[in-house]
């Protein structure tokens, strides 16, 4: 057989496949194995209170006290949507949240992939099911949906929306309502809500009634949930989104995060967009496709940012093929099938090693936990503080403070840090645990990729006065109370 009768599109599927493969039997593995991630810690907790009939919005400044001392101190990542539909379905436990947030979050992005490569015409369906296969075996991809966050529900909606959209031609109402609402679990979904919108102004512009009569569902679901929010949060839940997500923006962490990514998470997309566009596929697929990739170039170069960002032009690159007109054979489509093997190859090359790998670091971090257990014993009433998130919810039980993105309110001025300084002296924190980097000495300025610890900083002077090294595990330093 010559390569010129070899069809590389079925080569890159049965590529894909094995990747998704593996994708699957990640996500199962991971349900119940994988220690938490540090947002995922985050929003455990806080389905943790609501489940226990705890206030969920409190003011930092004044503490959350119904654990005891010291307060829990935090703002509220998010929408309060995600927190109370994880308290509502899974059972009363800590790792019960977790592992049913993580099974929901993997069922919905097998649904969702499945529903987009149906939704494809006929003749564009094995280059959608190629797609969806990679999305689902790409390990930077997988790694997040797999976890009990906001990601995933967010994008299904906006996913559902636009598959709508393009089915109607514009939006309708239950696009509108569904493309409204998945900011509204996690605000950071935004890029497919703002093409669809402004796609559908320029595709009905001509007629008032069907450019307006549409936008109602989500006026509708605005009208719901926003007086919804006000109340449970007596009116705190904005400012706790924009202190709980606004951290620094630089061009240096956008290099980093997005530069040795871009291979799979950014020229991918934006190869799909340039032959929609030639192809002339709908406004209403190629203009989403397009917002939804600006908005996640440019959310790389946010502290904080990750690879989940890109599940949502993921999913509109996945629409976006499904919709354009199919193309004659020419050698541009049949480079463009050879590129996809390369990419196949390069998804493969790049997750099935991390995957494998998988087993042994979930290993290794659960033991380094049950070490930090035995080297910290508690007494009633006695608790662990850590830099990180996840040691303390599982040590404690409950989050202290999110030490991460609380040292960029405290340069700001919005977080308290003297009663986090108060807080470190009280008797009932009787270990502190940090890793070995708060012995080194803090740059004289935090600028650009450099993530310093408030406990290496601002609070290093309390730390050294109310504790003393104990001992080392594995790179992570544990003090005692001196």
């Amino acid at each position: 057989m010559t390569l010129a009768k070899v069809d590389p599109r079925r080569i890159a599927f049965v590529i894909a496949i094995v990747c998704a493969a593996c994708g699957v039997v990640f996500l199962a593995y991971a349900a119940t194995t994988r220690p938490y991630g540090a947002v995922e810690a985050e929003m455990v907790f806080q389905a943790s209170r609501i489940q226990r009939g705890w206030p969920l919005y409190t003011d930092p400044f004044v503490g959350a006290w119904e654990a005891g001392a010291p307060p829990s101190r935090y703002y509220v990542l998010y929408t309060p949507a995600w927190p109370w539909l994880l308290a509502t379905l899974s059972p009363s436990t800590l790792f019960g949240m977790c592992t049913v947030g993580r099974v929901f979050n993997s069922a919905l992005m097998v649904l969702t992939l499945t529903l987009v490569v149906r939704a494809a015409k006929p003749e564009n369906r094995l280059t959608v099911a190629t797609g969806a296969c990679l999305a689902l075996g790409l390990e930077l991809l997988v790694r997040e949906t797999g976890l009990a966050c906001a990601d995933m529900p967010a994008v299904a909606l906006a996913a559902f929306g636009l598959m709508r959209m393009n089915r109607k031609g514009a939006l309708d109402p239950l696009a509108t309502a569904l493309l409204a609402t998945a900011p509204l679990v996690k605000p950071s979904v935004l890029g497919i809500a703002f093409g669809a919108l402004v796609a559908h102004a320029i595709v009905r512009r001509k007629s008032t009634r069907h450019l307006l009569v549409p936008l109602l569902g989500g006026v509708a679901v605005a009208a719901v949930l926003l007086p919804l929010f006000h109340v449970w949060s007596h009116g705190a839940w904005l400012q706790h989104i924009v202190r709980a997500t606004g951290q620094t923006i630089s061009g240096e962490r956008w290099l980093q995060e997005f530069g040795s990514r871009a291979m799979f998470l950014g020229a991918p997309h934006a190869i799909v967009l340039v032959v929609a566009i030639r192809r002339k596929t709908p406004l209403v697929a190629t203009l989403p496709l397009a917002t939804s990739i600006a908005w996640s170039t440019f959310s790389m170069a946010k502290h904080g940012s990750g690879t989940h960002y890109w599940l949502e032009p993921t999913m509109a690159a996945l629409v976006a093929l499904g919709t354009m007109p199919a193309s004659r054979a020419t050698r541009a489509s049949s480079v463009l099938a050879w590129a996809g093997v390369a990419l196949g190859i390069g998804v493969a090359a790049s997750s099935l090693p991390a995957f494998a790998r998988a087993p042994s670091d979930y290993a290794h971090t659960k033991k380094l936990i049950e070490d930090l257990r035995r080297a910290c014993p508690l007494d009633r009433g006695e608790v662990v503080v850590a830099s990180d998130v996840r040691i303390e919810l599982e040590l404690d039980g409950r989050v202290i403070i999110p030490a991460w993105q609380n040292a960029y309110l405290v340069r700001t001025g919005k977080f308290p840090l003297d009663a986090w300084r108060t807080d470190l002296a009280r008797k009932e924190v009787r270990w502190f645990v940090h890793g070995r980097e708060i012995l080194d000495p803090p740059p004289d300025r935090i600028e650009g990729v450099t993530e310093v610890s408030v406990y290496r900083k601002e609070l290093k002077a309390a730390v050294d006065e109310s504790f003393v090294i104990d001992r080392e595990i594995d790179g992570v330093l544990v003090y005692r109370r001196r």
